[in-house]
């Protein structure tokens, strides 16, 4: 890998930046899509077995796991869209 090309002040360059945000972005998206299906399919599995099954309880930590997983990337996803003037290649001041 590359060494990162300064502005001669010690900071990335604003292209730089901008292709981690999307590259973050990107992964956000790819990351949500498999969560959603394994949450989906927990609700089915609970909804299918009932309340008392043997692997409810399994479920249940499936989901709230999958649920903090998914917060967390929204958090990501929100840092990714800040700050604007960044976003759009002028200098942020």
């Amino acid at each position: 890998m590359g060494k990162p090309s300064n502005s001669g002040d010690g900071h990335q360059s604003f292209e730089e930046i901008e292709a981690i945000l999307v590259l973050m972005e990107t992964m956000v998206g790819e990351l949500n899509q498999p969560l959603t299906v394994i949450s989906g399919l927990s609700e089915l599995l609970i909804a299918e077995y009932g309340p008392n099954s043997r692997f409810t309880a399994d479920l249940l930590i499936v989901q709230r796991q999958t649920r903090r997983i998914k917060e967390t990337l929204a958090g990501v996803k929100y840092i990714t869209r800040y700050p604007p003037k960044l976003r759009s290649g002028r200098q942020h001041r």
